[in-house]
């Protein structure tokens, strides 16, 4: 089991998607992670689906899983989380908004605690509650990332 999973939901994300995947993919292995990195293609009409294949042949991290039909970003996050096998699970959009370099901080912050992303999940999946009364139910306070 890895102990990092990373996903990137994708719609329609080919003509974008490259530049930012070799960037993630890169940082993965300057920073020898023991790592996944997950792109969720939700139902894209574009060659988004065909590119991931492609370059996962060079890199053994990186692989594709496939919503049925577009169902939207949130669905896409979920089932890259559920599909994913890391201990500690985050997720970025395809364009990097949210630089990928920044995730140092966040995975330090987080093994830094008894919380993991596991256990959020898995409540998630016993009680059905919304992720933010999960945390704040935690006793994890969001200032403490």
């Amino acid at each position: 089991m890895p102990q990092y999973s990373i996903i990137i939901p994708a719609y329609n994300e080919s003509a974008r998607l490259g530049a930012p995947l070799d960037r993630v993919l890169d940082h993965v292995a300057a920073q020898h992670w023991d790592a996944e990195v997950i792109v969720v293609n939700d139902g894209s009409r574009d060659d988004t689906a065909e590119m991931v294949p492609a370059r996962a042949g060079a890199n053994r991290a990186l692989r594709l899983v496939e919503n049925p039909g577009n169902r939207g970003k949130g669905y896409s996050v979920r089932n890259g989380m559920l599909k994913a096998q890391g201990e500690i699970r985050l997720f970025t959009d395809a364009d990097l908004s949210s630089p990928i370099e920044e995730a140092n901080k966040l995975f330090a912050a987080i093994e830094g605690t008894a919380f993991h992303t596991r256990i959020i999940l898995e409540r998630m999946g016993e009680h059905g509650v919304p992720i933010r009364r999960v945390i704040n139910g935690g006793g994890i306070r969001s200032d403490a990332w």
